[in-house]
């Protein structure tokens, strides 16, 4: 396992609006400046987990506080369709 995929589900509830816009801020705060996660959109990112699981553990974390349910897919190889093909 070196790469995990945490996807955060969206609530189509009016009221759930403002914890998603909070997760999604704090989400980017916690890992903007960590090489090691790509948001591929909002509420994708993948995680390379050759440095440890702490990236990870931050995104499930704040999904937690939140209460925005997430999903966690681990892969032994980052996947073809998100490699950089420039």
């Amino acid at each position: 396992m070196k790469y995990a995929l945490l996807i955060a589900e969206k609530s189509a509830s009016k009221e759930l609006q403002k914890n998603w816009e909070s997760f999604v801020a704090y989400a980017k705060q916690d890992t903007g400046n960590v090489e090691s996660v790509s948001a591929l959109n909002e509420g994708s990112f993948l995680c390379n987990l050759n440095d440890g699981l702490n990236p990870l553990s931050l995104l499930v974390k704040r999904a937690k506080e939140f209460h925005i349910p997430c999903r966690t897919l681990f892969f032994d190889q980052e996947p073809e369709w998100v490699q950089d093909n420039s």
